[in-house]
């Protein structure tokens, strides 16, 4: 059996590593634990020799065995040799040039995407000294709270977490702390592999008058949190809010139409009235009636004109009426 057969990948580097420093040379220190990086952010995964070597003119190489090419980033004998990088990490892969006499070989990956995911490994073929390091790659955003809905018992809200990787978990916490078991929740995902959470809950009027989402991701250590302030009001009157435009439209039209009529009612009084039951009153009267350029005809023309106008104006406001209870149904 072979060394490589008894050991696994891992063991083996770690033997390699232990039988340098029985010999007195540099060890390869990477990081044990997986690296986390953000989407549009940059990272460094950390590797350095010590005690330290100078590697300004030696060869570092930085590969991920998912890949084809698999170098990510080659630095080979003082230079680095850019048309050896994978195309996804052209000018986004970089060493610290200025840190490799310090032995710091760490590798900068800019402006993370969601596919720089994995393992990926820091060769150093002049000590034959190899590190793994994974990295883990997240996505995340700022969650909403918005009112959707009520009904008779309380006030449905939703929160929506969108373009999260990996899927996170959402709870939901009054203003005591307390939480607050959902009603319904809903997971989608796109086509970048990112995943959309959604969660409703009910809750009774005046029972608080504050409520918290927190969205949370364990495996990338991430958590967002948003908070809603809930009117201590009745249902009913939150969908008066929500629709009060029309319904003012309304009232105002009705209004109208009543000081209109209340406007022809006089002029009718005073135009169809018997002459004998008219007492003397001071009355600003058009000067073309006095001197008779308007007949009664005219007069009647004019009255009918606006009973239809007020026919009209009935009509509309009927509709209006039932426009405005449409949306508050």
């Amino acid at each position: 059996m072979t060394l490589r057969g008894a050991f696994g990948l891992s063991e083996l580097f770690f033997l390699t590593d232990c039988l340098l420093a029985i010999r007195g040379q540099s060890q390869l220190i990477g990081s044990s634990e997986p690296i986390v990086g953000l989407v549009g952010h940059d990272v460094i995964l950390p590797c350095r020799l010590e005690p330290a070597v100078n590697f300004a003119e030696k060869t570092v190489e930085w590969t991920r065995p998912d890949l084809n090419p698999g170098y990510v980033h080659v630095f080979r004998d003082g230079r680095v040799l850019y048309d050896q990088d994978h195309p996804s990490f052209k000018q986004r892969a970089n060493l610290f040039l200025q840190e490799l006499k310090n032995g710091n070989v760490s590798l900068k990956i800019s402006q993370l995407q969601l596919s720089d995911k994995g393992q990926y490994t820091c060769h150093l073929p002049s000590l034959r000294s190899r590190s793994v390091i994974k990295l883990v790659v997240g996505v995340i955003s700022e969650p909403t709270i918005s009112i959707v809905n009520t009904n008779g018992t309380g006030i449905v809200l939703q929160c929506e977490a969108k373009n999260w990787y990996p899927e996170p978990q959402m709870e939901w916490r009054d203003d005591e702390g307390n939480v607050i078991s959902y009603d319904s929740k809903e997971i989608d995902s796109n086509s970048n592999g990112c995943y959309t959470v959604r969660s409703r809950v009910t809750v009774q009027k005046a029972a608080s008058n504050s409520y918290t989402c927190t969205v949370q991701q364990q495996h990338i250590n991430q958590s967002r949190e948003t908070e809603k302030n809930v009117p201590d009001i009745f249902p009913g009157q939150i969908i008066l809010m929500k629709n009060s435009e029309p319904f003012l439209i309304g009232i105002v039209a009705v209004c109208g139409m009543v000081l209109l009529a209340l406007i022809i009612a006089a002029v009718l009084c005073i135009t169809c009235a018997p002459t004998r039951h008219l007492m003397p009153v001071s009355v600003d009267i058009p000067m073309d009636i006095l001197d008779g350029q308007k007949s009664r005809e005219d007069l009647l023309r004019e009255n009918q004109h606006l009973v239809e106008t007020v026919e009209k104006l009935q009509e509309e406001n009927e509709d209006l009426r039932r426009r405005v209870n449409c949306a508050l149904m």
